[in-house]
């Protein structure tokens, strides 16, 4: 990738981790010659407490693949060469929709690379993409997929032409004390279950006939949709109020804070004080608004193990102790009434 537009601080992944994932030391020396690919300075990754851009990410991730031309960076069987994806994504293009281009995707990637497996499956009106190291998975293994969606996901946008929006993301339950920054550049809900990352598309987003161009532009054109989708928050953020950004954005069902202080291009301490001008605090917005779709969800008929998922509890307990702080009820008694049971 070109390394020719700066870093801004986007959703971020940790220096600790990224060193993990790519199999990078702690001297700078080691990691001088991806660094330098990478078009970062020489202590990018001297702080271990430090964080990366997104597309300081990405440049990293595609530096390393290049210099051990592995691009399952040791963490497979056997070495998967450099530009594997590209074939995979030339197959795909042979497709006439973008959901028959993403099955294509699944079924060649599941021939070429042994050691993930690709599952594309419909359900409730959405498209659900599953990625997983079949035969073992760690923190690193499962940090790797995490960022290796970031060009899935924009493949499928170059391949349909415009930048697709995506229902929800899902990983590791491990994964949620470690945040969201990184994930937040998807702009969309994360939830915590079920194994590897898989990706949500609305079914209607998939519609339409493929008209991709030429491969020879694949490469660059998918990091100029990362920023695009990067950029386009910030627009976004620079044009409204962040007050009814972060509404908008909790009613969409991004949760955390971090991602949305993040995807907003943001620091926490930064959104905070944004909310404290206005009397605001993060946390009685999101409380208002889960109550609003907890609701919803039980009219609905939902257990509370769901709403406590879809509403980024990290149990069902938690859920209920919330409710019922705020209802002087438990969610089964409201259940009961609202289906005249009680």
């Amino acid at each position: 990738m070109q390394a020719n537009i700066s870093d801004t601080p986007i959703p971020l992944i940790s220096v600790e981790e990224l060193r993990e994932v790519l199999g990078l030391g702690t001297a700078a020396a080691s990691n001088a010659n991806v660094l330098a690919a990478a078009g970062l300075p020489a202590n990018a990754l001297a702080d271990p407490r430090g964080h990366l851009g997104v597309d300081a990410v990405w440049r990293l991730f595609s530096a390393q693949i290049a210099a051990t031309e592995d691009e399952l960076l040791g963490l497979g069987s056997q070495p998967h060469p450099a530009g594997l994806t590209e074939i995979i994504v030339a197959r795909s293009m042979h497709a006439t929709s973008l959901e028959g281009a993403m099955s294509v995707f699944c079924d060649t990637a599941n021939l070429l690379q042994r050691d993930l497996r690709l599952t594309l499956k419909t359900r409730n009106n959405e498209l659900l993409l599953n990625a997983v190291f079949p035969r073992h998975i760690d923190r690193r293994h499962q940090l790797w997929l995490e960022i290796a969606c970031m060009p899935w996901h924009c493949s499928f946008c170059w391949l349909r032409g415009e930048l697709l929006r995506l229902t929800r993301f899902v990983t590791h339950p491990s994964r949620r004390s470690a945040g969201t920054q990184l994930l937040a550049m998807f702009g969309c809900p994360v939830e915590y279950h079920g194994d590897g990352i898989t990706l949500v598309y609305p079914r209607e987003a998939l519609a339409g006939v493929l008209s991709p161009p030429p491969l020879a532009h694949w490469r660059q054109r998918i990091y100029d949709l990362l920023l695009e989708q990067i950029r386009g928050r910030q627009a976004s953020v620079a044009q409204e109020d962040i007050v009814t950004y972060v509404d908008r954005a909790l009613r969409r069902g991004v949760m955390d804070q971090t991602a949305i202080a993040t995807s907003a291009g943001m620091s926490l301490a930064t959104l905070r004080r944004h909310l404290a001008r206005r009397d605001l605090d993060f946390r009685n917005m999101r409380d208002v608004i889960r109550d609003e779709h907890a609701l919803q969800l039980l009219h609905a008929g939902h257990t509370d193990e769901a709403i406590a998922e879809r509403l980024g509890f990290s149990e069902a307990r938690s859920f209920r102790r919330s409710f019922r702080r705020l209802h002087g009820e438990s969610p089964a008694t409201c259940r009961r009434r609202i289906h005249g049971k009680g």
